[in-house]
């Protein structure tokens, strides 16, 4: 169980997400009330932080917020607690709950160790892994929003860890990442992988053999990127390009602690994120290393062509055609955060791409538009909306009807 805790505690990430449609509300999770900071509501802006919207939806947390594709006017959050339980929520563009789903079922016997969901490219169905304790397996489900009906899609023998499944945008490929558990010795590790399945949504997987300790992903997959180790290659948030031809994600700083051979002693291990895009036609993966120990977030561009993270410094970002990066936002030049708000809120948090040249993110009290994000010396970041009774956690542009 306290393995289950600690999975649990990973991949707590706000994320920005970005529909690129013609009308557009900036959507955003912020908690206004400092004495209860766990207390989160929904807000929106237009475009140019006018328009200001509070709607009817009092939650205890939200980690992740993903709007539908395909012009769905749906919302779909991750993790979002009400009364002390946690439950994967879609709500309508006014905040009004269309389905809920427990995150840990004691009827169905279930367990969602995942805290990333996706949709499914029709936008009427999203996709998440869990634990079915019952059979013993680790499984990634679609779930239809209208009728709530489930679907296995894919099913491997427990020992392995389904995580982060993500379906590219025609909905033939699926990408996953997959972890199994093994011990060597006197010491446990991970096999980890970063895979594509091709498969439709109409389609199942399911296998009932129990791999060997030796033994990778099953022959359908076609393994990306594979690393044995004591700590977690942590993948977080796959991003497909629009034409699906690029594969994106990183793995976040992750400090850890493992026993050595002798199990008296703690080896301390910092592993640096590392950004990845990969080429699905060519079977190219291209890695970088930024030189920040610890980013906040990370995100490619439409094409998939670019990558841009945050970290203490600013945001940078990687063109993963020529391998070059420059620094296109720096923290110092952004100055102080505004009187009588504390420093730490002045730290970029998100990001999204508005398209192929421009992104927005957010600090904990300002949204900004940046210009000339993917062109060397030429960006140019301006502050489009301010609140400082609203800390805001995570922003979403999402499109309108």
């Amino acid at each position: 169980m306290n393995f289950l805790k600690f999975m649990l505690s990973l991949g707590l990430i706000i994320v920005i997400c970005f529909s690129s449609f013609a009308g557009q509300l900036i959507y955003f999770v912020g908690t206004p009330d400092a004495e209860e900071p766990s207390k989160t509501k929904l807000y929106s802006v237009d475009l140019e932080g006018k328009n200001f919207q509070k709607y009817d939806l009092d939650l205890s947390n939200i980690t992740q917020i993903i709007p539908a594709p395909k012009g769905q006017p749906y919302l779909l959050m991750s993790q979002a607690r009400i009364n002390d339980k946690d439950y994967i929520l879609v709500t309508d563009l006014k905040g009004k709950i269309l389905r809920k789903y427990d995150r840990i079922s004691e009827s169905v016997n279930y367990l969602c160790l995942d805290q990333k969901v996706s949709w499914a490219p029709d936008g009427k169905s999203f996709i998440v892994a869990r634990i079915n304790m019952k059979d013993a397996t680790s499984e990634v489900v679609s779930v239809n929003v209208p009728t709530g009906k489930e679907k296995v899609l894919m099913s491997l023998s427990l020992g392995f860890s389904l995580l982060n499944p993500s379906f590219s945008p025609d909905g033939n490929k699926l990408a996953v990442a997959c972890y199994y558990l093994q011990r060597n010795d006197s010491m446990a590790y991970m096999t980890q992988s970063v895979a594509i399945k091709d498969q439709k949504m109409t389609d199942s997987y399911t296998d009932e053999k129990l791999y060997d300790v030796g033994d990778k992903l099953p022959k359908v997959f076609k393994s990306i990127k594979t690393v044995k180790a004591g700590y977690f290659f942590m993948p977080n948030f796959f991003d497909w390009s629009d034409d699906g031809n690029y594969l994106s994600f990183y793995t976040a700083s992750y400090l850890s602690f493992m026993a050595d051979e002798t199990e008296k002693a703690l080896i301390k291990h910092l592993d640096k994120p590392n950004l990845y895009i990969y080429d699905v036609k060519l079977g190219q993966l291209l890695g970088f290393t930024p030189k920040a120990e610890f980013i906040s977030m990370a995100k490619s561009s439409p094409s998939g062509r670019y990558f841009v993270y945050l970290d203490l410094n600013g945001a940078t970002c990687w063109d993963g055609k020529t391998n070059q990066s420059f620094s296109i936002v720096n923290a110092l030049e952004m100055g102080p955060p505004p009187v009588g708000i504390p420093k730490y809120w002045s730290a970029l948090k998100c990001l999204d791409w508005v398209d192929n040249n421009k992104i927005v993110f957010n600090t904990k009290c300002q949204i900004f538009v940046c210009e000339n994000a993917a062109t060397q010396g030429k960006s140019k970041a301006t502050e489009i909306y301010l609140n400082t009774d609203i800390g805001i956690e995570s922003i979403v542009l999402v499109s309108t009807p």
